[in-house]
């Protein structure tokens, strides 16, 4: 098994947005696009990064996890004892994926090689980022005027979107049991970026 394939989760920052479709290259030659790590993107500015950097990345991982993502379910003889105490457990997935790669009416398609959610032991779920999109038009939401007198500003609306998401995603995720996988209220913690 390859260790990248063992990586659920990445914060990746940019120096600059226009570094983005450059960087997406890179990283799907890295991770490749089968069941890949759900991602958060930021472009944070130039002179941000430590060091002049124009990249910089956290990830959170699970030893042998792509391999039990990959495994097909057949000769378990031949895999290792972690692997085979994982897929033998019934009660929880060591690691599931939410990959949605086309225009939906529930969440934004994923706009890079990510997946929306990686699933930790049936429990810990790892979101990508998301950004005030229109599933269905994959367009930002524009602000609007509430009550006739104070005008929504973007990144209120946008941030309202963004949560809308969140919560599409974690409803779509499946515990096994045909119990839906979340809610926002579950959530133990979360980051917003907000430009000025």
């Amino acid at each position: 098994s390859k260790p990248q394939n063992d990586i659920l989760f990445v914060h990746l920052y940019l120096s600059q947005i226009s570094h983005f479709a450059n960087i997406n290259q890179h990283y799907k030659q890295f991770f490749g696009i089968h069941l890949p790590p759900s991602r958060s993107c930021v472009a944070v500015g130039s002179g941000t990064l430590p060091g002049g950097r124009r990249v910089m990345m956290d990830c959170v991982l699970q030893l042998g996890s792509g391999e039990y993502l990959r495994h097909d379910g057949t000769a378990i003889g031949n895999a290792s004892s972690f692997l085979q105490q994982n897929i033998q457990n019934k009660q929880h997935a060591l690691r599931k994926t939410l990959h949605v790669q086309s225009i939906s009416n529930w969440a934004p398609v994923c706009i890079g090689p990510y997946s929306q959610a990686n699933t930790l032991r049936s429990s810990l779920v790892f979101l990508a980022g998301m950004i005030g999109l229109i599933p269905q038009s994959m367009s930002l939401i524009e602000p609007c005027n509430v009550d006739g007198n104070r005008r929504v500003v973007d990144w209120e609306v946008q941030l309202y979107q963004s949560w809308r998401n969140a919560a599409a995603v974690l409803d779509g995720l499946e515990d096994g049991g045909g119990v839906m996988g979340g809610k926002l209220d579950d959530c133990l913690g979360g980051l917003v970026y907000i430009s000025v």
